[in-house]
């Protein structure tokens, strides 16, 4: 069954029906997620213990992702094609204003 689900939260869905200790952790649902769609256990063998302990005394990822994010809006450890994107942006806004092109109520 599990190999016939296509959508990540059907997929989730059957982990969280399964796997209550899932619905209280993050951590905890995205290695059941690896183990039971991926086959990290069968990937890692006996390495998968001690990816767990690893897994479980590190902080979350997303934790990390906002940690990265808030030292790159206070202006440190800028990504490699910021000045690229920060022209595309500017590209889009200056494009906006010369279609003014507004959601409806700011017209």
């Amino acid at each position: 069954m599990l190999k016939t689900l296509k959508r990540i939260s059907d997929k989730v869905r059957v982990i969280l029906e399964k796997m209550p200790s899932s619905r209280d952790c993050d951590k905890t649902l995205t290695l059941a997620y690896l183990n039971y769609h991926h086959g990290l256990k069968d990937t890692l063998g006996d390495k998968y213990d001690a990816f767990k302990s690893i897994w479980f005394s590190s902080p979350s990822t997303e934790s990390i992702r906002r940690a990265r994010q808030k030292l790159q809006e206070n202006g440190e450890f800028q990504g490699l094609h910021k000045d690229e994107r920060m022209d595309e942006a500017q590209a889009v806004r200056k494009e906006i204003v010369e279609l003014k092109f507004f959601p409806r109520g700011l017209n």
